[in-house]
């Protein structure tokens, strides 16, 4: 959403000094602030970003909405005002669910919860992202449900997963899916099947950093 290609410090100043001009209309005015609190953000001033852009959402177009509400999510989740930032991604979402933003503020929201210690809230977030074939996030969002449920010692829901998310993975970042199946396995106590895994682990991915790890397992 930014406009030109320069210095974004240069940027910033020329819309200041705009900014500062008493004839300006409010349609320059919001423009001014949506394009500071942009420059803020990626100059990674969080807090200046949010001044402008919460500015600049009051008269925002409805079709730059969403994009707008997303940085300033973004902004929130940066500076670690969670809470804040569920908020703003909750309301981002409800803007356009199904758009590449939409999708990544779920993702994002996700783990808000999973900072603010309200994991079954992330987990169902995630689920539904790595669901949807057409989701930006899938794949990270498949990863984050599967290491949620490992971490919740919900060990029979993280294979159910594993075994309907690996094809999304190409067969390096299987590896690691592999690794946590057969650990899975390992921690439900079915030692024969575990067994099983890691050698399968080992004899697919013979040069896995995880291998000395997988043999390891196997002897517990």
């Amino acid at each position: 959403m930014v406009k030109y290609k320069m210095d974004t410090d240069q940027m910033i100043r020329n819309y200041e000094d705009l900014l500062a001009e008493p004839s300006i209309n409010e349609q320059q005015k919001y423009e001014c602030h949506l394009q500071i609190g942009i420059g803020k953000y990626e100059q990674s001033i969080y807090r200046q970003a949010i001044e402008h852009l919460e500015i600049a959402r009051k008269t925002c177009p409805d079709d730059k909405k969403q994009a707008v509400n997303f940085y300033i999510s973004e902004s929130y989740f940066r500076i670690k005002d969670y809470s804040k930032a569920t908020s703003e991604y909750a309301d981002t979402i409800a803007l356009g669910p199904d758009t590449p933003i939409g999708q990544k503020s779920a993702y994002s929201l996700g783990w808000c919860y999973i900072y603010l210690k309200q994991a079954d809230k992330a987990l169902v977030l995630f689920v539904k992202q790595a669901d949807n074939p057409k989701s930006v996030v899938r794949k990270e969002c498949a990863q984050n449900a599967i290491d949620l449920l490992m971490n919740m010692h919900k060990y029979s829901e993280a294979i159910e997963k594993i075994d309907k998310y690996i094809n999304s993975f190409d067969a390096k970042e299987q590896e690691s899916l592999l690794y946590i199946k057969a650990l899975a396995l390992s921690r439900l106590g079915e030692n024969e099947k575990s067994i099983t895994a890691f050698n399968e682990f080992n004899k697919k991915f013979p040069n896995s950093n995880r291998k000395d790890e997988a043999t390891y397992q196997k002897g517990l």
